[in-house]
């Protein structure tokens, strides 16, 4: 009960273009987006030589998180739409102007790759809340169970 979830939103965004931008999982300047990765080049998957298939991580996305606006409250579209401008401020020779999403229309798009279709996933406790005073609650890795260990982020790493 002492490590309060928080939300998270991943975001799922294929574009009809290649991004030349993107060749990896990047960790990001934006204050929306977190991190994010080209699936259609990292995964096989999702491999893809002529067009690029993002996921995107959209956070802090409440102001229990941190965040300015709650993000988790809004429709898939104003999330997308922000996304989009974030990429456009980000990759303004990649990203395309779009009447679709306003926040391309900025001035700053220079590029040619458009979305095809997006996917929106709200995860509404997704990490802990990593706030001052809440380690101390953090589980040990260690259990009672032979071989069986616990990880993950919310686990006490020592």
């Amino acid at each position: 009960d002492e490590l309060e979830g928080i939300p998270v939103i991943n975001i799922h965004l294929w574009f009809d273009k290649k991004l030349n931008s993107i060749d990896g999982l990047c960790f990001s300047r934006s204050p929306l987006l977190s991190v994010y990765a080209d699936m259609s080049t990292t995964c096989a998957e999702y491999y893809d030589d002529d067009a690029s298939m993002l996921e995107l991580v959209f956070a802090p996305c409440s102001p229990v998180a941190g965040g300015k606006v709650n993000w988790i409250a809004k429709s898939d579209e104003e999330i997308v739409d922000a996304t989009m401008g974030e990429l456009t401020r980000l990759f303004p020779t990649e990203i395309a102007s779009d009447e679709t999403w306003p926040s391309t229309l900025s001035g700053d798009a220079q590029g040619q790759a458009r979305l095809r279709k997006h996917a929106v996933v709200r995860v509404p406790r997704s990490v802990y809340a990593a706030v001052p005073g809440r380690n101390r609650y953090r589980p040990s890795q260690k259990t009672p169970i032979p071989h069986f260990t616990l990880a993950g982020d919310w686990a006490a790493q020592k």
